[in-house]
């Protein structure tokens, strides 16, 4: 039992801290200061109190304690700091000397307080008690003696688990840095940014990222701060923030340039397409993907040029040239045949299935979607799976089918939640919000809806507001809310005057038809709206130089044919082009 005199001087001393107090005690029993006396089963105190020597911080306690340790037990204490709170035995054997006793000199520690085993099996692994007691130990280290350390230490990861660097990619690059040797760092800290992407890890991949773009700007490594400032745009992407992606991928671009790297250069313009695809800069993205589709010809990457022929035709069918996105995704389709590329040629089916549905092909769109559904389910990749899946919902959900289109949203949903992708989320949002409606299930069709606007609205996607905003005007005049009718028109009306002819959407016309059905036959804005629609279809129908596919655009698809009979209400003859 301590006096009443030391016990208040040491809990003044360490402020609250039990660590602080439990570190004080341990020292004072080292020391000899304090006895355990078996005979009273107490401890006693073998001095008086004023004698009494205790440091004034923490980190004086903790180093007087590790000063009176033996030798070799501090140098493994200090071995171990620098590894890291938590050490793994083998890491440790690695470095020492053998003749270190190491067993010994842990049993020693532990008796101390200082480590404690962690886990034994599969592997040995111990830790710092607390951290402040590995800072102590760090902090007694030469900055010379713990970059050597630390180069060590590096190098007997590297040794150790030679077919789990991937797993090990942090910690090599956290110990390569503090080797001061950025130039090994930077490709351990771009690995473990992209096992964070893979985990949908976004803030632990932008700050092992960041860190690899500062070391390369520091040392000059010109094409390392390329990689990391490309793949710092994926993360950006992912997380919805488009402008701060175009900026890491357009001087990402300018350095890969400089270098001639053409290859390299084909991915970032693809990258750079797509981006701009999201944002509805539908002429930049194009301009953009061709440059790619040059470059993957100039260096004959026969794996690249279907794959930016898909981004392409996507495009181009976001701008109304249906025709024209066949054309592309039909060649994309042959290379990958001819490369026997199946998650490639997957793809390219679910592309042409999706262009078979906005010429109102059904027949071709269903044979083309059910191949991409087959093949993607013997390659088993997620991204090309989801790709399949949301296809297949709107073609699903175009021809009334709502519990299967229901179905494959759901899938959809969760592979962009799982992997942090705002805009696939907002895509599988209203596809799901529209075959919740199709199911009757009204509250749940709001949700998504609300959802869906709110993530685009988030990312800037303005041009694809309309479909939300359809979707919750349709269920304000189901549910009879003249008020909420009311408002969702108007916001509604302001996005089709915006981008009349909605490139980017599912269905293209269809917010027309919401719009249109939320005024009575007696209101002008209707007529008005009715002959905007035909207009925009009968300009849509003479771009298509197939006569048959012409005839299928305008009357197997549902919405089209409610624009024509809305034409034909207003007496204004026939939508069809000549």
């Amino acid at each position: 039992i301590l006096p009443a005199e030391l016990r208040s001087h040491i809990l003044d001393r360490a402020e609250s801290n039990p660590f602080y107090v439990e570190e004080i005690v341990r020292s004072l029993m080292d020391t000899g200061v304090i006895r355990y006396d078996p005979g009273l089963g107490l401890w006693q105190l073998t001095q008086e109190p004023a004698a009494v020597t205790i440091p004034d911080t923490l980190q004086g306690v903790l180093l007087a304690r590790m000063d009176r340790l033996p030798a070799e037990a501090r140098r493994v204490l200090q071995v171990a700091a620098v590894i890291g709170r938590l050490f793994p035995y083998s890491v440790l054997a690695a470095i020492l000397p053998t003749d270190f006793n190491l067993d010994r000199q842990l049993a020693v520690l532990e008796e101390t307080g200082m480590v404690r085993e962690r886990v034994r099996e599969p592997e040995r692994e111990l830790i710092f008690k607390h951290q402040l007691t590995q800072e102590a130990a760090y902090s007694g280290l030469l900055s010379a003696e713990r970059r050597a350390l630390h180069r060590e230490v590096a190098q007997a990861i590297k040794a150790l688990f030679p077919d789990r660097l991937w797993a090990h990619a942090g910690l090599l690059a956290h110990h390569w840095q503090a080797a001061g040797e950025p130039n090994r760092a930077i490709p351990h800290l771009v690995r473990a940014g992209g096992a964070a992407v893979t985990r949908s890890a976004h803030a632990e991949a932008e700050a092992y990222l960041r860190r690899a773009l500062v070391l390369a700007q520091e040392t000059g490594l010109m094409l390392a701060e390329a990689d990391a400032l490309s793949r710092l745009a994926v993360v950006s992407r992912n997380q919805g923030n488009y402008p701060e992606a175009a900026r890491y991928l357009e001087r990402s671009l300018e350095i890969y340039h400089r270098f001639s790297n053409r290859r390299r250069e084909a991915t970032l313009w693809a990258h750079l397409g797509r981006l701009n695809q999201r944002r509805g800069d539908f002429e930049s993205a194009q301009k953009q993907l061709l440059c790619a589709l040059e470059s993957t010809r100039l260096v004959h990457d026969r794996h690249g040029e279907p794959a930016v022929l898909r981004d392409l035709g996507g495009v181009i069918l976001d701008q109304g040239d249906l025709e024209a996105a066949v054309a592309c995704f039909q060649e994309a389709l042959a290379l990958e045949q001819q490369l026997q590329d199946l998650p490639g040629v997957s793809l390219s089916l679910a592309c042409l299935a999706n262009a078979w549905r906005r010429l109102g092909d059904f027949s071709a769109a269903r044979q083309a979607a059910l191949e991409s559904v087959d093949l993607s389910a013997r390659v088993h990749q997620p991204e090309v799976e989801a790709w399949v899946a949301l296809v297949s919902a709107w073609l699903l959900d175009e021809l009334g089918e709502a519990s299967e289109a229901h179905r494959h949203a759901r899938l959809v949903l969760q592979f962009a939640q799982q992997r942090g992708d705002r805009a696939i989320e907002g895509d599988a949002r209203v596809v799901l919000a529209n075959a919740l409606f199709g199911l009757g299930r009204f509250s749940e069709a709001r949700v998504s809806f609300e959802a869906a606007a709110e993530i685009r609205a988030a990312l800037g996607e303005t041009h694809l507001l309309a479909e939300p905003f359809a979707g919750l005007l349709r269920l304000a005049l189901k549910w009879g809310d003249t008020a909420e009718v009311a408002a969702k028109r108007v916001a509604l009306r302001e996005q089709l005057e915006r981008f009349s002819m909605q490139p980017g959407t599912i269905r293209p016309l269809a917010s027309y038809i919401a719009l249109i059905a939320s005024l009575s036959p007696e209101d002008p804005d209707r007529d008005v709206l009715a002959h905007t629609a035909c207009e925009l279809l009968s300009t849509q129908a003479a771009r298509i130089t197939s006569a048959p596919l012409r005839q299928a655009y305008l009357n197997h698809i549902p919405v089209h044919q409610i624009i024509q009979q809305e034409a034909q209400r207003l007496v204004v003859g026939d939508c069809q082009s000549p």
